[in-house]
């Protein structure tokens, strides 16, 4: 309560103070919300490594959250160990566990690439409802990796995933509709769905609403408004976007 705030002024430094009077490493809650508070404090290497092994001692104890989070914490550290406690907090059904090493199997990152085990942990996840599961699923269905391949599908999911208010999953349905794959191909559509992911913050749908505005691709040319969606992608670190706002403004002579 103290360290959220709920029925009491939120004080951290009191929230610690009543953890460490217990003793935490018999209570794998207690040493996960030590761990989490340390975490989100640590101003030196000595913090940190106190709160990773909290929660070793949590993960120990089967706290399938302390295991997912430590693997997060060793991801860059000790790969093989990582995926050891996604691993046991995948098989407790913690859903960020099983959607994160799908991910790690399917690029080969620090394990060797499996995409069959990847889709089927990406089923799994989905089934769960976790909406970038759903993402992943769907690309993997169009590219027909780990299963058949199924441009239906993968609409579908993208769909569902759209619904839940993935602006990633937006512009991938747009990505279908302007290409045809697995749809009725509509530039108008594919339009609507980039510009409809663009104003909730993607990048990428960004700098492709921008390429529709210049390039009049499902809609009316209009150079502003180009360099307007250019601009907020480049603002987001897309390269692609900032290369295309300098051109726009040296043809335009600014």
């Amino acid at each position: 309560m103290y360290r959220d705030g709920r029925g009491v002024a939120q004080d951290r430094q009191e929230a610690l103070s009543l953890l460490k009077r217990k003793c935490v490493e018999k209570d794998a809650d207690c040493s996960f919300m030590l761990a989490c508070l340390l975490l989100d404090d640590a101003a030196d290497a000595a913090t940190t490594a106190e709160a990773t092994r909290l929660l070793e001692v949590a993960a120990k104890q089967d706290h399938a959250d302390a295991q997912y989070t430590l693997a997060c914490q060793l991801q860059g550290k000790c790969v093989k160990t990582s995926i050891k406690w996604l691993e046991r907090a995948s098989k407790s059904s913690h859903i960020n566990a099983t959607f994160k090493l799908a991910c790690m199997l399917a690029d080969g990152e620090g394990v060797s690439r499996d995409d069959t085990e990847a889709a089927r942990l990406l089923m799994a996840a989905v089934a769960k409802g976790h909406v970038e599961a759903h993402c992943r699923l769907a690309l993997m269905l169009e590219q027909g990796r780990g299963v058949a391949q199924s441009s239906e599908l993968a609409e579908m999911l993208y769909g569902q995933a759209a619904d839940r208010g993935s602006a990633g999953a937006l512009c991938s349905l747009a990505r279908m509709y302007g290409d045809g794959r697995g749809v009725r191909q509509s530039k108008e559509e594919a339009f609507k769905l980039c510009r409809a992911a663009a104003v909730d913050g993607c990048a990428q749908a960004q700098h492709d609403v921008a390429c529709m505005y210049r390039d009049g691709t499902g809609t009316a040319a209009v150079r502003s408004e180009a360099v307007r969606w250019f601009k907020a992608a480049a603002a987001q670190g897309h390269q692609g976007a900032a290369v295309a706002v300098g051109v726009l403004e040296v043809a335009d002579g600014l």
